[in-house]
């Protein structure tokens, strides 16, 4: 049996968010060694069930943790809860044994129950790092730990208890990756030498309208001779050479003679397809993010679909019974729990990085923006929006959205294919189906489904209008 006050209990109301809050937060102080408990995780360290929660609070606890919501400061289970451990830190004079944990950005000054000098630890701009503020109160604190509270012991209370949760059986399942193939590269890579150094201030600046990288003194490209001259001399530049070389050897083998070795010779091409990649996004009418680390992602505007709705019909991965296609929104106003609508918008986004395993493919990553008279949030702002937006944003929604955004650049003379310019007379594609692979076993997946649907319009999610009668409605549309 764990040793008086040497537990760390959590009390919480038992709503949907905040029993999801305080399973992440048992779980990983757990998984750090610290011994807590709540009825979330019952038995996770072996301990017992504790039947009378007053004692457990006298007796047992040495930090009472208050997962603090508009929820739980209306629930008198747990404001009694909060009131015995005040006694107890009071008649013990325990310093900071009450730490409340702020989780939907209730005021301190509308808390039910007042703590004198009690700070809150706000987890509402993001769990981890309030965590880790958590982690260094109860440090400071010099709070014990347990050997039976670790990170296997957390794996086996997760396999005991949310593994049962799921039926997995043997029934074969289709299951899609964020793998596009490309197809139809170019056959051949080419070199251009300029009339005046690349280094010299007019070469700098040439705006030559198709990918290309300058290395080794020259220019490499798709674009062949002939296509590169005209390009250079609407610059004011002459072509002097042109050098080609095969595309896969280049990339498999690099170039002796210009001592480019095969790492050096990938990254050219990689950067020649991105490149292309994101002139073709923004052809289309995408609108580019920088984010960090020089990656790019392009977010669809409002308007972009020419349809009142901006909505993208698709394929699913998995066909519908009636074969028909599905459509989802790309930009939406997300409505208020009041139902009037936010002046905030929510854009999808994808962001493309070329692969050559398991074979030459785009991996599409998703992400969603968040705008306000169509510029997007300060990055500090954008992820709290953005985590409030999508918390009910489950696997099935985010792939049709990237099967949406996909279908919507795709040609409509070249069907399931993106067609990627990269010269005059080059260009590549890209299937709108993605890699699928066939898993052997499955498993239920509940009411998941049913759960962000009738969700959706409280938490701020598509705000449509009725159907057309000829059109499934999206319980039906959803794979």
């Amino acid at each position: 049996m764990v040793s008086p006050l040497t537990m760390i209990f959590l009390s919480h109301a038992n709503e949907a968010k905040d029993n999801e809050f305080t399973r992440w937060v048992a779980l990983r102080l757990a998984s750090l060694g610290y011994p807590v408990w709540c009825d979330q995780t019952e038995l996770l360290g072996g301990e017992k069930f504790w039947s009378d929660i007053e004692t457990a609070i006298r007796t047992k606890t040495t930090k009472f943790l208050w997962v603090l919501s508009r929820h739980s400061n209306n629930r008198d289970s747990v404001l009694n809860e909060v009131s015995v451990a005040g006694r107890v830190a009071k008649e013990k004079q325990l310093k900071d044994f009450i730490i409340p944990l702020g989780i939907d950005g209730l005021p301190d000054s509308e808390a039910n129950i007042r703590l004198a000098q009690v700070g809150i630890i706000d987890f509402t701009a993001g769990w981890a790092p309030a965590l880790a503020r958590l982690v260094k109160k109860l440090e400071r604190d010099d709070i014990p730990k347990d050997e039976r509270f670790n990170p296997g012991a957390v794996a086996d209370w997760w396999s005991n208890h949310e593994r049962k949760k799921t039926d997995v059986t043997n029934d074969h399942e289709l299951c899609s990756s964020n793998w596009f193939p490309i197809n139809d590269m170019p056959e051949r890579i080419y070199l251009h030498s300029l009339e005046v150094p690349l280094k010299d201030e007019g070469a700098r600046e040439l705006d030559l309208g198709v990918p290309n990288y300058r290395e080794k003194g020259g220019i490499f490209s798709f674009e062949a001779k002939a296509g590169m001259a005209r390009r250079l001399e609407d610059n004011g530049m002459l072509l002097v050479e042109t050098v080609d070389f095969d595309l896969w050897e280049f990339q498999h083998q690099g170039h002796k003679g210009l001592r480019l070795d095969k790492t050096e010779a990938r990254n050219i091409v990689t950067s020649l397809v991105k490149q292309a990649w994101q002139a073709r996004c923004e052809s289309a009418g995408l609108l580019a993010y920088d984010m960090s680390g020089d990656q790019r992602c392009y977010w669809y505007p409002l308007g972009f679909a020419r349809d009142a709705k901006d909505k993208v019909h698709f394929t699913p991965v998995v066909p519908l019974p009636s074969g028909r296609p599905s459509h989802r929104q790309l930009v939406a106003r997300p409505l208020k729990r009041d139902g009037t609508l936010q002046k905030r918008l929510w854009h999808f986004a994808i962001q493309a990085k070329m692969l050559r395993w398991p074979r030459l493919c785009m991996a599409i990553r998703s992400h969603v923006m968040i705008t306000e008279n169509g510029i997007p949030l300060p990055p500090e702002q954008m992820h709290k929006a953005r985590r409030s937006q999508c918390k009910l944003w489950f696997n099935n929604k985010w792939l049709d959205c990237m099967m949406a955004a996909m279908a919507f650049l795709r040609d409509p003379d070249y069907f399931g294919h993106i067609v990627v310019p990269c010269g005059d007379d080059e260009a590549f594609t890209v299937s709108t189906r993605p890699l699928t692979f066939d898993s052997p076993v499955s498993f239920g997946r509940g009411d998941f489904r049913e759960l962000a649907d009738d969700d959706a319009q409280e938490e701020g999610d598509e705000v449509t209008e009725d159907e057309d009668e000829d059109e499934p409605d999206d319980g039906e549309e959803d794979q």
